[in-house]
């Protein structure tokens, strides 16, 4: 009998797996990277709630309610949070999506500075493309920040 490993959520066999043209090794050890990357994260709960609230201008009486990991969104470079908003009432206005890249996808300890460049581009895609392609459907940039803790907020309100 194979053993049976996990790779991007699919389980494996040694059998299936030896047949294959990638390298399963690295791909355990991304693997792992990844979920301990995602595993911190849900430890910074309160963090992405108090960001994500900053990030959108909430007012005293409104708040928000990061989600739990069954609800995530993982792709192969980025995690998306989803965050509930709940109105001064008290009761849920709206979700929005956290997104956080994972920074050893991107080689940023051989590389530093790729997770930098990395969203520099993407959140000037969004900048440009909110601005010049109203018609374009995307989703609607409300903030970011770097690692480095520089930060923006967007001028227009959430609200």
């Amino acid at each position: 009998m194979s053993a049976i490993f996990e790779i991007r959520d699919k389980q494996s066999a040694y059998d299936l797996a030896r047949d294959k043209e990638f390298d399963v090794i690295r791909e355990l050890k991304e693997a792992r990277k990844t979920s301990k990357f995602r595993d911190s994260l849900l430890g910074c709960k309160r963090e992405i709630e108090l960001l994500t609230a900053h990030h959108l201008g909430l007012s005293k009486g409104q708040s928000c309610l990061m989600l739990g990991q069954q609800e995530w969104i993982s792709g192969r470079f980025n995690v998306c949070i989803p965050v509930v908003v709940n109105g001064s009432d008290g009761k849920p206005y709206r979700k929005v999506l956290m997104r956080c890249p994972i920074a050893h996808m991107l080689a940023e300890a051989a590389y530093p500075g790729t997770v930098d460049e990395k969203m520099s581009c993407e959140i000037a895609t969004y900048a440009y493309i909110q601005d010049n392609c109203p018609t374009v459907p995307i989703a609607h940039l409300f903030g970011f920040g770097f690692p480095d803790g520089r930060k923006v907020r967007a001028r227009n309100s959430f609200l």
